[in-house]
This record gives C-alpha cells, sequence and structure tokens, in this order.
C-alpha cells in the first residue's frame, strides 16, 4: 500500500533522494519530512541504541585486543616479536596522522611504512582466527548500522509514498523497525525504477539525516548539502579486514 504520514507543519522540511527524483515510471517519489536535530532528538537517537543493546569499541580497546590475541594465534615467542613491531608501526601512523591533521587532503604526502604490507597480513589473521577481536568487530559494525537507523528515526517526521505497512510510532519518533523498512523499501523502488543508478536512496536519505541530526540550518548557510565522510584512517591500523 502506499503510505502517507502526517507531519507537523512549520517543523520539518521536505527531501527526496536525488536517485529517485524525475523519474518517468515514478510519477509520486518518496517525500521525507526532516527536522533539524535538537538535543532531545540526539539524546533519542542514543536511547535507541542503548534499548538495542549496541556497543561501540574504541581504536585504543580494538588495538589492544588483537595485541592479546598475536600469542595465541601466532605462538608465544612470535607473538612477543611482532607486538613490538605492530606497535611501532601504530606509533608511526599515529605521528603521522597527528603531524598532518591540518593539512589540505590535496597536498597530504603520501603515506609508507616498510614492511607494512607483512604488518597487515599479520594483523588480518589475527583479526580473522582471534574470536574475541571478531566479537568486538561485529558489535562496533552493528553500531554502525544501527546508528544510521537510529539518525533516521529521530530525523524523519514523517512521510509519504513509500509502500510500507506502518508500525506506530513511539511517542513524536518512529520506530527502528519502521526506519529499516523505508530504507529497504526505497532502495527497491531504485532498483525497479532507476536500475542504472548506483546511488542508493538510503544512503542519500542517511546523509541528508546525518546533516541535519549533526549540523544546523544556520551553520549551513540555510542550504542543506550531504554531511562529509569521516577520512579514511592511515592503512588498517586496528587489523580489521
Amino acid at each position: 500500500m502506499t503510505t502517507k504520514y502526517p507531519h507537523e507543519v512549520g517543523v520539518a522540511e521536505e527531501f527526496t533522494p536525488e536517485s529517485l527524483r524525475d523519474l518517468p515510471g515514478l510519477p509520486n517519489p518518496p517525500k521525507f519530512y526532516l527536522r533539524w536535530g535538537s538535543p532531545r532528538d540526539k539524546e533519542h537517537m542514543r536511547w535507541l541504541l542503548d534499548d538495542e543493546g549496541c556497543v561501540v569499541h574504541s581504536e585504543h580497546a580494538m588495538r589492544e585486543e588483537i595485541v592479546k590475541g598475536l600469542p595465541m594465534i601466532l605462538g608465544r615467542d612470535d607473538g612477543i616479536i611482532w607486538e613490538a613491531t605492530v606497535r611501532e608501526w601504530w606509533d608511526a601512523a599515529d605521528e603521522f596522522q597527528k603531524e598532518h591533521a591540518l593539512t589540505d587532503p590535496k597536498d597530504m604526502p603520501e603515506w609508507t611504512y616498510e614492511g607494512e604490507d607483512r604488518i597487515e597480513a599479520v594483523l588480518e589473521e589475527v583479526a580473522r582466527e582471534w574470536a574475541p577481536y571478531r566479537r568486538m568487530n561485529a558489535q562496533n559494525n552493528q553500531f554502525r548500522r544501527m546508528q544510521g537507523h537510529a539518525i533516521n528515526a529521530a530525523i524523519i517526521e514523517g512521510f509519504e509514498n513509500v509502500d510500507i505497512e506502518l508500525p506506530k510510532k513511539r511517542g513524536r519518533y518512529l520506530t527502528l523497525d519502521v526506519a529499516m523498512l523505508i530504507a529497504d523499501a526505497i532502495d527497491k523502488l531504485r532498483l525497479t525504477h532507476n536500475p542504472g543508478s548506483d546511488a542508493r536512496p538510503a544512503q542519500q536519505l542517511g546523509r541528508e539525516c546525518v546533516t541535519r541530526m549533526f549540523s544546523t540550518k544556520e551553520a549551513l548557510g540555510n542550504s542543506v548539502s550531504p554531511a562529509p565522510s569521516e577520512a579514511t584512517p592511515v592503512a588498517s591500523q586496528t587489523g580489521e579486514a
């Protein structure tokens, strides 16, 4: 069925993912009414993640866990040798990042480190074989996936022309289930009506919601644009495969 969901007039602004706009076979594309994130909205996002039991581990915690796995996977003697090598690599990479924290990306010098390929191969082996690290990595991946849905649930005030069965809101917010159904439904629309596009509507909606959650209309000069991606860390510093 086609669902039309009410929104609070004056609070939300209309948004349609770019990959679903102006398509001949889709005269009524999905419309989302998006609010600008308030402290209450951010707190609700955190509550959703806590309620789901999502856990996120810091880079430091991930590194320390993979160090614990080195002697368990490689043997005690080799583990001791590789721990020293890995920590030196991490320290060098961290220093490089710190030194160039303010460097324009186009002026960033190339990062090189002797023996890096072998270090990465060892860390990837331990990351695959050391079960405690795999669990932590899985928890981080789950957190990242669910955080996107939680942000959408807190920012989407209402929507139209999305073919899902609509459970109830939780107070003024969509539920996580609804946010996940929306992402799946609009990606299916792209496959049907715009199969030549590599852009995913769910990603476009997600970027817009992230922008609205963590920026303000005034800060963006009254013009919304997708949030920039975070810089890619140097190499595989935590050993994630």
